[in-house]
């Protein structure tokens, strides 16, 4: 594997040097040439690109070359940093990155004569030739659409496997757990785009009497890790992406900075991306026939972790684990004003008031934030977002 991806970052980078304008600069500012990129050892020589340094940078300095406009296909990332970018790439690498998330789901469990309905925001017009063909079908559903309709279309449907972002998954299981025995009896969840916390794990497998198994990835590189039924760790797609993990001086780390470099995206290619996630390496000897690199369950975003004084930090792991056991909570997102306050949106579930919630919202702050970050509880009316990949936790600290 190591070989494999050596061969392929050596001649990413050539190409990339030679056919991409902002990677051509930053090598050359950087004083490394593409003949010194030769083994995963020298990766580091390359300077780490972040999201604010792409969005400085033009469109059309950051494509290939190479590529007609006509095969370009466009895909906005959901913006769960605040702000949405576009990703570029061509249909064969759209077909193999979603070939490598498509082996990780069949070794999940995914039979190819299973349906698999995905509860999206940007649901695909049309199916692909092999689903129509009845294998590894797959119907999308739209998100945004009131909850109580989207579990009745499944229950309609009769998915072999539902997939879906952990707060979707999560309120859905909140909705049937209230209306009472559910149609809905899938044989497998798959989760993915954001952190599933051990509450809304319990509460999705209890409601539809099935395991979850959650995918860690992004739209720049499709999938990055999943969990792996037999070990429990999460297994990097090593042959799809080099996944590093950095400390903040950006060298290698146990526990860190998730940087990615995409071995498959040539129209538009990543090389060294800070994707803005904390995550840890398991370090300790492990017996699995998927001999991958493992890692842990992702920790959260970066900038989702709230600073306290004293140069701590407060993770927002531990904030969605906590407010998720909350009865009759439906969305939520904690905004970190000062140092020192956090403010606590909510909306209730169906049938549940919103006194009771803001008063069990109340009761539960004081095990979640340490004494000295003072919170308050309000009503959302609107003043949580929309979107489908939202930030649940974040601070507004620095213009963050």
């Amino acid at each position: 594997m190591r070989a494999f991806q050596e061969r392929r970052l050596r001649w990413l980078v050539h190409h990339a040097y030679q056919r991409v304008a902002y990677y051509r600069r930053l090598l050359q500012d950087a004083g490394v040439p593409p003949e010194r990129i030769r083994t995963l050892d020298d990766l580091a020589r390359i300077p780490i690109t972040t999201k604010p340094d792409l969005r400085r940078v033009s469109l059309q300095d950051r494509l290939a070359d190479d590529v007609a406009p006509s095969k370009r296909l466009r895909s906005i990332t959901s913006g769960s940093d605040g702000e949405p970018s576009v990703v570029i790439r061509t249909a064969g690498e759209r077909n193999a990155l979603q070939a490598h998330r498509l082996r990780a789901q069949i070794l999940a469990g995914l039979r190819p004569l299973d349906l698999r309905v995905s509860i999206t925001s940007h649901p695909a017009p049309r199916q692909r030739a092999h689903h129509r063909l009845g294998f590894f079908r797959q119907v999308e559903i739209d998100s945004r659409d009131d909850t109580a309709s989207v579990l009745c279309r499944l229950e309609g449907l009769k998915p072999d496997v539902v997939r879906g972002q952990p707060q979707t998954l999560d309120r859905l299981a909140r909705i049937a757990a209230q209306a009472g025995p559910t149609k809905l009896r899938p044989r497998l969840i798959f989760s993915g785009a954001d952190t599933l916390t051990p509450a809304a794990r319990r509460r999705i497998e209890a409601a539809f009497a099935a395991p979850v198994v959650d995918f860690y990835g992004s739209e720049e590189f499709d999938l990055i890790a999943w969990e792996c039924r037999r070990c429990g760790l999460y297994h990097a797609c090593d042959d799809s992406v080099i996944v590093e993990i950095v400390g903040d001086d950006g060298a290698p780390a146990g526990e860190g900075r998730v940087v990615a470099t995409g071995l498959h995206s040539l129209a538009m290619p990543f090389l060294r991306f800070d994707l803005g996630d904390i995550a840890r390496w398991y370090v300790r000897s492990l017996s699995c026939p998927v001999s991958f690199r493992s890692m842990e369950q992702p920790i959260g975003r970066r900038r989702d972790f709230l600073p306290l004084r004293g140069g701590r930090a407060l993770s927002p792991s531990k904030v969605e684990a906590g407010l998720q056991e909350v009865e009759g909570l439906g969305r939520y997102q904690v905004v970190q004003t000062s140092l020192d306050r956090v403010i606590v949106y909510y909306e209730p579930l169906p049938g549940a008031t919103p006194a009771g919630v803001a008063a069990a919202i109340e009761r539960a702050c004081p095990a979640i934030f340490p004494p000295e970050l003072a919170f308050e509880v309000r009503l959302a009316a609107g003043a949580i977002p929309k979107s489908a990949k939202r930030r649940p936790v974040r601070t507004c600290l620095n213009g963050q």
